[in-house]
């Protein structure tokens, strides 16, 4: 569960990159170094003392420059507040409460604990996809090299002695041939594919298209309709907590939502909030959004418990989120097998033929 737990502050999207280019990895153990040595009591000047002097290369000038902010006066949210694309909204309106009551150290123990979940759950779900893409690249390669080089040598024997090809062979020949009198051309053209889809995904349009086929991809794409819903729901829920006011935490959600289907839908939602709708049916029309997650806000909404209810949900999801993690692996192999063996038979077929046809005209 702990495993699992707050997939919520990472943008899960191709091409979403801190501008500064701080890896997930850095930050946790940036916030989990604070979080400890703010514990022990350590100076917060101290503290970016001890980290400048052994910070990561990537982190040091943020940590140079977070030094100088808070020798200058400013809190370490007002401070973190200059580097918007490495400490998002979120983490300054969670460390905010913290230096206000005076519980910093909850706050930075917190967002140290809710990293390295993310962390663990980004490893596992590259663990969970590294056996089928090794899978595929291997089969690519197979496939490849028997195309290129094993069928068209059969194929000059079999020419020799005046066999005819099977259709299956021809086919595959076609396709090898296709590929290497134009490699220079595909070479280029899916340089250019590339080029123009990222240049299409910086767009609003763009990235909305992506992220609505993202998830529409099959068994994928409820996975990251889970992410989404329980980051959705855990954020507003620590938010609300933090007593930011409701239509703030809205908009800090649709900013780091991480999802352009869902970050439009946050924010036309807020806006019929804004002029009086409540917050379960301003959801509620939405199809992205499961209706259990439109009838418990209505639950917390007449109750009063809006972060309660808000806490179970990102719970709920949380767990469904793990349960399909942990079994990712099982429900990915059988269409890879089925895909396989398609490929395999195909390209058995296309060897053996020939070599039979071949001796039969010995």
């Amino acid at each position: 569960m702990n495993k699992i737990k707050d997939f919520l502050n990472k943008d899960f999207n191709i091409g979403d990159i801190f501008s500064e280019k701080i890896k997930i990895k850095d930050l946790t153990v940036f916030f989990r170094q604070l979080a400890i040595m703010f514990s022990a009591n350590v100076q917060i000047a101290d503290i970016f003392k001890i980290l400048l002097n052994q910070g990561d290369s990537k982190l040091k000038n943020i940590i140079e420059d977070l030094l100088n902010k808070i020798e200058n006066g400013y809190k370490l949210s007002e401070a973190m507040a200059f580097h918007p694309k490495v400490f998002n909204k979120y983490y300054i309106n969670i460390l905010k409460p913290g230096e206000v009551t005076g519980n910093l150290d909850e706050s930075l123990n917190f967002l140290a604990e809710e990293l390295e979940n993310n962390y663990d759950t980004l490893n596992k779900l590259k663990s969970a996809l590294t056996y089928p893409i090794f899978i595929l690249i291997t089969m690519v390669g197979v496939v490849g090299i028997i195309v290129t080089y094993v069928i068209p040598k059969m194929t000059e024997v079999l020419s020799e002695t005046g066999g005819q090809l099977p259709l299956v062979t021809r086919i595959l020949l076609s396709v090898s041939k296709f590929f290497v009198d134009n490699t220079i051309l595909i070479i280029l053209g899916t340089a250019l594919i590339s080029f123009l889809c990222i240049k299409y995904y910086n767009t609003d349009k763009g990235k909305k298209f992506f992220h609505s086929l993202l998830l529409k991809i099959p068994i994928f794409g409820k996975v990251f309709q889970k992410i989404y819903i329980a980051r959705m729901s855990k954020n507003l829920y620590v938010l609300i907590r933090s007593s930011v006011p409701l239509i703030d935490c809205l908009n800090i959600t649709a900013e780091i939502v991480g999802n352009k289907v869902y970050e439009d839908i946050i924010r036309e939602a807020t806006e019929k909030i804004k002029n009086g709708d409540k917050i379960s049916s301003s959801f509620a029309e939405y199809k992205e959004i499961p209706i259990m997650f439109t009838g418990m806000i209505s639950i917390g909404e007449k109750t009063g418990k809006l972060d309660y209810v808000l806490e179970k949900i990102s719970s709920f999801y949380i767990r469904e989120l793990k349960n399909i993690t942990d079994s990712i692996s099982s429900l990915i192999e059988p269409v890879i097998m089925v895909f396989l063996g398609i490929v395999v038979a195909l390209i058995v077929a296309a060897v053996l033929l020939p070599m039979y046809s071949l001796s039969s005209q010995i």
